[in-house]
């Protein structure tokens, strides 16, 4: 594919790897509409069909490119060791460090954020959202004036709405994320702290 699909994404330093990457992998690259779910995801080809990646579009260049490194990862990985390797195991995790590594080196990142990547590719979890400081130092550079907080950001006892319309009342935190009661069934649930919510006045 052409690097030039990619280039409003991507910080401008990183534009030669990336080309590098996915020079004459025959990979679809796919940019979608905002997830909350995942950031991206990667699919196999087979036969006459090509591998594709998908990622959200609405990412900031340093979370789009960790993001895209992560998922040309699973396309290595996947490569090398087929339906052997799982989906986020060590075969996996070596590739994600080694691609990585270039872009760790050259200055592409600010500097809190690079040590701290250095540190969280030493075991890359399945998610960057599961490295509540990396989401942090990731959600510093974003530009969406439509944001909205995030659990940590709004006062304790706070009613908030979730994506679904479910209402909900932060609590104490519990280690690494906050109790919430959902306030028609009672029920508690455990929410990250970068969660972003839409506040209700009560």
């Amino acid at each position: 594919m052409s690097i030039k699909v990619l280039e409003q994404f991507l910080p401008d330093s990183t534009l030669p790897y990336i080309d590098e990457l996915l020079d004459k992998q025959g990979i679809l690259i796919k940019i979608t509409n905002p997830r909350k779910t995942r950031h991206g995801s990667f699919r196999a080809g087979h036969k006459n069909v090509r591998p594709v990646i998908h990622i959200s579009g609405d990412l900031n260049p340093y979370a789009f490119l960790i993001t895209l490194i992560h998922e040309i990862a699973h396309l290595k990985t996947w490569q090398m060791h087929g339906r052997k390797a799982a989906p986020h195991g060590i075969e996996w995790k070596n590739v994600f460090s080694n691609l990585m590594y270039p872009v760790l080196q050259n200055g592409v990142f600010p500097d809190e954020l690079r040590l701290h990547l250095i540190k969280h590719m030493q075991n890359p979890k399945a998610s960057s959202s599961s490295d509540t400081v990396l989401s942090r130092l990731l959600k510093e550079y974003d530009d969406n004036p439509n944001q909205l907080p995030t659990i940590e950001e709004i006062p304790m006892e706070s009613v908030f709405e979730w994506r679904n319309g479910r209402l909900f009342q932060k609590k104490e935190k519990l280690r690494k994320r906050y109790k919430c009661i959902e306030l028609k069934t009672k029920k508690i649930y455990l929410f990250n702290p970068l969660a972003e919510v839409k506040p209700v006045r009560t």
